[in-house]
């Protein structure tokens, strides 16, 4: 009988056990286990390495425009990534002369710092929409120069952010978006920061690859006064840079310009907004084209913006199956080309509204993983299954 019960004991100790994670909820994203039926969504089952892992095995930063908005979308960030973007547009934080409200930004950057997380800042300096009205009413030089001053010493000595911050975003889309001025410069009325004038080309380049005789002062002026306070990386970026073409040639011109102008700067950002299929579609030969020849130029490449949408309705299982296959291609070549940071342009589908309707993300509206978001996993586990030493990138 004693033997019998001992057995009896036995066998209800290793059951105990054997369901702890399941008792405590550690098996799924959240504490509630639930299901999902979203087209292309599913919620693992069982403990799998994060990306948050998989990127620090293969040396690469990892991760989201952060909101962190709720607990919920805080518990998947930590958990997933070891980066993340936060956004502090002139609009929102540099509403009226003198005062930057700065605090939301800060939160989110001592948040992410307090987890061992390298954040990156977006952005300082960009087109006029992202300015307040009395910003780009502003026709003054020197007035503009001191507001730039300005601005930068008061994000970056607040909050210590000069220190916590891996990357700042110095300027972004300075060249235009318009079909009909591909490679050129917006104009004053689409930048107000063009007002303070232009400066001679100084990249030494040539012929097909010279594309601007000049380019803005205060791309220039940015990244001088922007080195005096940030201990992180400068970074310059923009869109439509992504594959070979006059815009991606007018970005390399205004890089080896800066270079040769005897600035700081250390990185470039490919935003890569990307459509699943058709026009807009990745180049992935192009992509990692573009890669190589920026860091031969001696600075780190950024794909700081990823996103895969469709505007196709309704979405399908084929749609998160074609949508899958593109982001797990994109990590590849980020992997093998040695991208430093892949950014995604949000945590879930619908965030803040971008991309609606064209489902671009890792997750579902209801935090829900997509296809997607393995495809990402897939790479990452190919790629440190390929390369036995992943430090050496």
């Amino acid at each position: 009988m004693k033997n019998k019960s001992f057995i009896l004991a036995g066998f209800l100790i290793i059951i105990f056990f054997s369901n702890i994670p399941y008792v405590f909820g550690i098996k799924y994203y959240n504490n509630n286990e639930k299901s999902n039926d979203a087209v292309g969504s599913s919620v693992p089952t069982k403990i799998d390495p994060s990306i948050r892992l998989l990127a620090d095995k293969a040396g690469i930063l990892i991760g989201v425009r952060a909101f962190l908005r709720n607990d919920s979308q805080k518990t998947i960030v930590e958990r997933e990534f070891n980066t993340a973007t936060r956004t502090c547009y002139p609009n929102e934080i540099n509403r009226n002369p003198g005062q930057h409200d700065i605090q939301n930004f800060n939160e989110g950057v001592n948040w992410l710092y307090g987890l061992g997380m390298k954040p990156m800042h977006h952005m300082l300096f960009g087109p006029s929409q992202y300015e307040a009205s009395w910003v780009r009413d502003i026709t003054s030089v020197s007035v503009l120069d001191s507001l730039m001053k300005d601005r930068i010493k008061s994000i970056m000595e607040s909050n210590d952010n000069a220190s916590k911050i891996n990357v700042w975003n110095v300027v972004n889309e300075a060249l235009s978006w318009n079909k009909d001025e591909i490679g050129k410069y917006f104009t004053a009325d689409k930048l107000v920061w063009i007002r303070m004038g232009y400066e001679d080309d100084k990249s030494g380049l040539t012929g097909e690859a010279k594309i601007n005789d000049e380019h803005p002062v205060f791309i220039r002026k940015a990244f001088e006064y922007a080195s005096k306070y940030a201990k992180g990386k400068l970074e310059l970026r923009d869109n439509g840079c992504e594959k070979p073409g006059k815009k991606a040639l007018a970005f390399y011109q205004l890089v080896k310009h800066l270079q040769n102008s005897g600035v700081k700067i250390d990185g470039v950002g490919f935003q890569c907004h990307y459509s699943i299929e058709g026009e807009g579609s990745m180049n992935p030969q192009g992509l990692a084209e573009e890669i190589r020849k920026f860091r031969k130029a001696g600075v780190e490449v950024y794909l700081t913006e990823v996103d895969f949408g469709s505007g196709k309705e309704p979405w399908t299982v084929e749609l998160a199956e074609k949508q899958k296959q593109e982001y797990k291609k994109i990590m590849t070549i980020a992997l093998e080309e040695g991208v430093s940071q892949v950014h995604f342009w949000g945590l879930r589908d619908a965030d803040e509204n971008w991309r609606r309707d064209e489902n671009p993300l890792l997750f579902d509206k209801d935090l829900a993983p997509k296809p997607a978001y393995y495809g990402v996993k897939e790479a990452l586990t190919e790629y440190l299954d390929k390369h036995k030493d992943p430090t050496v990138r």
